[in-house]
């Protein structure tokens, strides 16, 4: 399962304008769970580029995105409920 890797979760609420370049990026290298749910693995370096990265495809003052970092040692268990738009289950 993709999710044994998974050490970030990334979440994002952005103007509508900017999703499909924001979209395309994150699909580069990481794996989508749901409209605006992204998960992978990223280093300490990694983690960096990536918020580089992103800084040119978002507005600070309107959009919003969450960095999610697992911790090792850690556990995690996701249950879905209704439609698994990322195909997940």
């Amino acid at each position: 399962m993709i999710l044994e890797n998974c050490n970030l979760l990334l979440t994002y609420d952005t103007g509508s304008e900017r999703i499909p370049r924001l979209y395309r990026f994150l699909r580069q290298n990481y794996f989508w769970l749901q409209r605006s749910i992204f998960c992978g693995q990223v280093g300490r370096k990694t983690v960096g580029k990536l918020v580089y990265d992103l800084a040119p495809l978002i507005d600070p003052g309107y959009d919003s995105v969450y960095l999610f970092q697992l911790n090792y040692p850690f556990t995690l268990s996701i249950e879905t409920w209704g439609r698994d738009l990322g195909g997940l289950a």
